[in-house]
């Protein structure tokens, strides 16, 4: 029993400025006698108006260029709120977790989870060994910076949250995690996975031999099988609660 434990303790080590048109008005005023003349200056980015005329004409470009300024104002401003609106409704979002759901039994031992694929901020909810996890295989990404850099960062849903799983090695079932159906032999002797040795999708190249041992992890503890003369026996072990 205690080389089994052993055994079970070794296999579980496997994220424009934008300038604003202005107008500038540069008026001088020059009179003479009975006649008021006036310069009117009109400039932007785009156009340049210069007349010589007198106190109505200047008044008729001032409002022609006032006119002209308050068109793309408004035509900035509603540029830049459809864009800001696009960006509300449509943001570009990291979102592994809509990528493909692989149920997995996490087989490892207690462990921290992060809320970060940078893997910086250890999340409040701790990842208990023999548990049920939803992984993200294709979201899979590399922490780029902080003390875990370098490390995988696995997309996992536990207990309703969306979280990162820090891996060690790439893939999931070299990180403990086994999706529904898998099993390993890992000698001619011993074997573990998260399905039964009795179970019909179990295919092996040569019968099992007496003395076999098959560890068999599920939601809540795991199994120890003991192969004899044709007969599993198993002892269970569950979580503490």
């Amino acid at each position: 029993m205690i080389q089994s434990l052993v055994l079970i303790r070794i296999l579980q080590q496997h994220i424009c400025k934008k300038l604003l048109m202005f107008i500038r008005r540069s008026n001088s005023n020059n009179s003479t006698s009975n006649t008021e003349q006036k310069q009117v200056v009109a400039v932007n980015h785009d156009y340049s108006v210069t007349a010589n005329n007198n106190v109505t004409d200047k008044a008729a470009a001032d409002k022609a260029a006032a006119d002209k300024a308050a068109a793309r104002s408004n035509s900035e401003s509603a540029t830049v709120d459809s864009s800001s609106s696009s960006e509300t409704t449509n943001p570009t979002v990291d979102t592994p977790f809509a990528d493909k759901a692989v149920h997995t039994i996490y087989t490892g031992t207690n462990t921290y989870l992060y809320t970060t694929k940078e893997l910086t901020t250890i999340a409040t909810t701790p990842l208990q060994g023999n548990t049920s996890v939803i992984a993200y295989p294709d979201g899979i990404t590399t922490a780029l910076t902080g003390k875990n850099a370098g490390d995988p960062a696995i997309p996992v849903t536990y207990k309703g949250q969306n979280l990162y799983f820090k891996g060690t090695f790439e893939g999931l079932t070299s990180n403990g995690l086994y999706p529904d159906g898998y099993y390993y032999a890992l000698t001619d002797t011993v074997f573990y996975g998260v399905v039964k040795p009795i179970d019909p999708s179990v295919k092996l190249d040569a019968p099992f031999l007496n003395g076999s041992t098959w560890f068999y992890f599920f939601d809540g503890g795991f199994t120890i099988y003991s192969y004899k003369n044709n007969v599993w026996t198993g002892n269970t072990f569950l979580n503490a609660q």
